[in-house]
């Protein structure tokens, strides 16, 4: 055989490159996409039925327990103006608590006992509708309070409309007149009683302000007879004329003494400088004091001698006598002893001055000080004065505001009477207002666009729930993605059912070797890929194919994994080690005279016992006759040798064993080998039973190197399919025709390409018969 080139689309599933979560999930994913696409079907039958079941259970409804439906609508009306201000002060647009608490109480008022069996007693509810006669017994008398109770529970609803300031009232009978007649009827008690409590409202505040009118009547009256009193007294005229005079006077006085007292502050200090300058002997004059004493006569003769001594003594200079001269140095002391007398002289009359100033400036201070004590009387007289007038004046005006005060809050309890006599007669008035209805009873119920896809949205929610609970609690292995919930082990490959590869055998028995370009020969050589990705890494040359119960498909994945690795180039041993059901002579189509029993018990060699099938290296080893044959001839030392001598002479040895959870063969072959991969039956085989058969193989000399999905055929919407479809035209559209350069003409692709339709076609109809 020659090797066949790999395929060019993607790998069909998971290899030893994606590793599988090491985690345990307790919860199999479901792909909902896919479980509705495959049971998609289902359910549009089972919509139709819902729908026709929803049909059938709205005409019942309609006939034997219809409802007609009246409304009414009432609106909450803000107040206006201030006739209500008193009493409904919060009922203002923009208070929305206020308003929803007012709209909720008003809700539960219409539905009062006192309203509905007020509306219920009203002879054209008690005497026009049928649903008030079911309450009239033998005797004819009525029982209103079971009426009431049955029409607030099953016949009447009132709600608030949300986001406005409306509520709603709707009646709900089986005729649609006594919806109508019920409703008006509770509409018109309900508005009565607004009405009365309006009007005894209006009436009370009525009264409220005209005892408040006769209180401030009599308040202005005695106000202004004490004003009239008052200035018949005092003189209005004469007391603010008075009080004026007192006022000016008083201010005169108190800016004089203000002055006064300025000036004796002034004199006190400069008294002050004057005695300590006298006492510290520092005697000074001004340019005018000085002037006054030069005036005085003996300083006037002083100053006549020093005139006179200084004309003789330039007349002597004039008459050529010098300075040195002793008439002219004669001269000069006389003018000095002269100066210096009055300079003695001027001392002691600026000492007498500055005496006689410190005197009069201390007499000053008595005379203003005496002016100062003669104002403080007149000042305490004319501020006693200016206070009594004051005080007069405050009183005349408190009695004018006390007039005032009550002539504005008369006017202002007449403004209100007169408000409220207008406003009694306004819509506004009730804080509530019929909006609209009763309507003309219309049916509410059953409703075709509820009945009819509520039913059928009802049976597939059933169904639908039945599917995913059933696909939630299937537990056998239908994909890779229930494979990896196992946590244990890798995912070397997946086969696909024999029946997905149209152009193949139709079976997986031979199917590498009779078409090595299909479908099936794709997923052995991925699987041959992870095993000897594995095996080379480890230097493993034996490997046990092993499935957890019969019909597994192990015989078959160990002929074709052989044939592949054969291909691949490698030498390749097939031992089949199922003593009770031997499969690998047929699948090899050779005899089972002798094999592998002759070997173990030493009637023949490994080479005499072995098979050569081709001459690219497959071989196989039967069991030969092993009906009575012991399974410990497994364990034995001779089974050892002889794996010994296989591994010398073939790259791969491959050992097909029987079922791991029914027989304890692969136990045994286990603690010889070097590694084993389990072949799962999709469809079939369970996780708990994968599960359980690998904690029985663990810890036994051969690695569980993963995983083999056999016998998976695609679903609806599944990967797999949309893997298939491509695989299909990929091969569909492959051949010789072409024109050197690897190209079809467009004549013979377009006959592939509708080749390869139909092919894909088949494979889908032939995917959803087989479908689980």
């Amino acid at each position: 055989m020659s090797a066949t080139p790999p395929s060019p689309i993607g790998p069909l599933g998971p290899t030893s490159a994606a590793a599988v979560p090491a985690q345990r999930s307790r919860t199999k994913p479901i792909d909902p996409l896919r479980v509705l696409r495959q049971w998609m079907w289902v359910l549009v039958a089972l919509a139709v039925l819902g729908t026709g079941l929803g049909v059938g259970l709205y005409f019942t409804l309609l006939v034997y327990a219809p409802r007609y439906t009246s409304e009414s609508v009432f609106g909450v009306v803000p107040t206006v103006g201030d006739v209500w201000e008193p009493i409904v002060r919060e009922m203002e647009v923009g208070r929305g608590d206020v308003i929803e608490r007012f709209m909720q109480s008003e809700v539960q008022r219409i539905q009062s006992e006192q309203i509905i069996r007020a509306a219920i007693r009203r002879p054209e509810v008690r005497e026009q509708t049928r649903w008030a006669q079911r309450f009239v017994d033998a005797d004819g008398r009525y029982d209103v309070a079971r009426a009431h109770e049955r029409l607030v529970e099953d016949h009447m609803r009132v709600g608030i409309v949300r986001g406005t300031m409306l509520f709603r009232v709707r009646v709900s009978t089986e005729v649609p007149e006594d919806a109508q007649y019920i409703l008006e009827a509770i509409n018109r008690e309900y508005r009565q009683r607004i009405s009365d409590e309006a009007s005894g409202r209006v009436r009370e505040l009525q009264a409220t302000f005209l005892q408040e009118q006769r209180t401030w009547q009599e308040d202005l009256n005695h106000a202004q007879t004490r004003m009239r009193e008052f200035i018949g007294r005092e003189g209005l005229d004469s007391l603010e004329t008075r009080f004026s005079e007192a006022s000016i006077s008083y201010q005169r006085l108190a800016e004089e003494r203000v002055n006064l007292q300025m000036m004796l502050d002034q004199m006190h200090e400069s008294y002050q400088m004057q005695r300590d300058q006298l006492e510290r002997g520092e005697y000074e004059a001004g340019p005018e004091t000085r002037a006054q004493i030069e005036m005085r006569p003996g300083i006037e003769n002083l100053n006549e001698r020093l005139r006179h001594l200084r004309l003789r003594r330039d007349h002597l200079l004039g008459r050529g006598f010098d300075e040195n001269h002793q008439r002219i140095r004669d001269i000069d002391e006389h003018i000095t002893a002269t100066e210096a007398e009055k300079e003695r002289e001027m001392l002691r009359l600026i000492r007498e001055h500055q005496a006689a100033m410190v005197d009069r400036t201390a007499n000053a201070i008595q005379r203003v000080q005496g002016q100062i004590d003669a104002l403080e009387p007149k000042i305490r007289e004319a501020s006693r004065r200016m206070t009594d007038l004051n005080e007069r004046l405050t009183r005349f005006e408190e009695l004018r505001d006390r007039v005032e005060y009550a002539r504005a809050n008369l006017d202002r309890v007449e403004d209100r009477l007169t408000e409220i006599r207008l406003g009694a007669a306004r819509p506004d008035m009730l804080p509530v207002r019929l909006q609209m209805g009763p309507t003309s009873a219309e049916l509410t119920f059953p409703q075709v666009q509820m009945v009819v896809p509520g039913m059928a949205l009802l049976v597939l929610a059933l169904a639908a729930g039945l599917i995913f609970l059933r696909e939630l609690l299937d537990q056998r292995l239908r994909s890779p993605a229930d494979v990896a919930l196992l946590g244990e082990a890798e995912l070397l490959g997946v086969v696909p059912d024999a029946r997905e590869d149209r152009a193949g055998p139709g079976r997986i028995e031979g199917a590498v070797e009779q078409d090595p370009a299909g479908l099936i020969a794709e997923a052995f050589r991925q699987v041959r890929t992870a095993v000897l990705s594995k095996m080379d890494r480890r230097g493993y040359k034996t490997l046990m194919l092993v499935g957890p119960q019969a019909d597994s498909g192990a015989s078959s994945v160990a002929q074709n994994l052989a044939a592949s690795l054969a291909y691949n180039g490698r030498k390749v041993l097939v031992i089949d080690a199922d003593f009770r059901r031997p499969r690998q002579h047929q699948l090899a189509g050779v005899g089972n005279s002798t094999g592998l029993v002759d070997c173990l018990q030493g009637r023949m060699s490994l080479a005499q016992a072995v098979v050569a099938l081709n001459g690219d290296g497959l071989s196989v080893l039967p069991t030969g006759e092993a009906r009575n044959a012991p399974p410990e001839l497994l364990e034995g030392v001779a089974f050892r040798t002889l794996l010994s001598e296989a591994e010398r002479e073939y790259d791969v040895i491959l050992i097909d064993a029987p079922p791991a959870l029914l027989a304890t063969d692969a136990q045994l072959l286990a603690r010889h080998l070097d590694a084993m991969a389990i072949v799962v039956r999709a469809e079939q085989d369970k996780r708990g039973m994968v599960d359980r058969m690998i904690r029985q193989l663990d810890g036994q000399r051969a690695d569980v190197l993963g995983l083999v999905l056999n016998g998976v055929r695609p679903s609806a919407g599944g990967y797999f399919k949309r893997s298939y479809r491509e695989f299909y035209r990929y091969r569909a559209l492959q051949g010789p025709v072409g024109n050197g350069r690897g190209e079809a003409p467009e004549e013979p692709r377009r006959r592939l390409e509708s080749d390869a339709e139909a092919t894909v076609a088949a494979g889908e109809d032939d995917g959803r018969d087989g479908r689980t």
